[in-house]
C-alpha cells in the first residue's frame, strides 16, 4: 500500500462506517444528544436555518433558539439556562466573535462553580467555526482557541 494512498486503510473501529463532513458530524452529535436528553437546547445566530442543520424540524422552537447578533448576551442566556437545569449548546457562529462573549465565558461560566463552592454547575458547550475556506474578513479570520488554555472549568 502506498503511504500517500490511505483510502484502503482499515477503520479504527470495526463495523459499518459513514463518511461525513465535520459539520454533518456535529449536527449528528447534537441530534443524538437532543434525542437522548430533553434538557439539551441549541442557541445561536440563525441556528434554526444554518448552524442547527434543520434540528428545528425535529425539536421545535422550544429547544432550538435563534438569537440576535449579540454574542455576549446570548452566551449569558446560555449560562443562565445551564444554571437552571438545561444543557445548552451555544453556537458562536464564527470563532472571532467569541471575543465578544469572553467576559461571560471566562468570568461567569468558568468560575461560578468555584465561586459558589460547587453549589452551581454549568453544563454548557460553546462551539464556533474556524479554519473555514474561502474569503474571510479581518474580523472573521482569528483562531482564538489558545486564549482558553488557562481558563478554569
Amino acid at each position: 500500500m502506498d503511504v500517500k494512498d490511505d483510502t484502503h486503510r482499515d477503520a479504527a473501529t470495526p463495523g459499518p462506517h459513514i463518511q461525513m463532513t465535520y459539520f454533518e458530524a456535529i449536527v449528528q452529535a447534537q441530534l443524538e444528544e437532543m434525542h437522548r436528553d430533553e434538557r439539551v437546547v441549541l442557541l445561536g445566530e440563525d441556528v434554526s436555518v444554518h448552524g442547527g442543520g434543520k434540528l428545528i424540524e425535529c425539536f421545535g422552537k422550544n429547544r432550538v433558539w435563534n438569537m440576535p447578533i449579540s454574542e455576549g448576551s446570548f452566551t449569558g442566556l446560555g449560562i443562565g439556562a445551564a444554571i437552571n437545569g438545561l444543557r445548552p449548546i451555544v453556537d458562536i457562529s464564527t470563532a472571532s466573535f467569541i471575543y465578544l462573549a469572553c467576559d461571560q465565558i471566562v468570568n461567569q461560566a468558568s468560575k461560578l462553580r468555584y465561586m459558589t463552592g460547587g453549589q452551581i454547575d454549568i453544563p454548557i458547550v460553546f462551539r464556533c467555526c474556524m479554519f473555514s475556506t474561502g474569503s474571510e474578513a479581518a474580523q472573521h479570520a482569528d483562531r482564538p482557541y489558545p486564549l482558553f488554555m488557562n481558563v478554569p472549568g
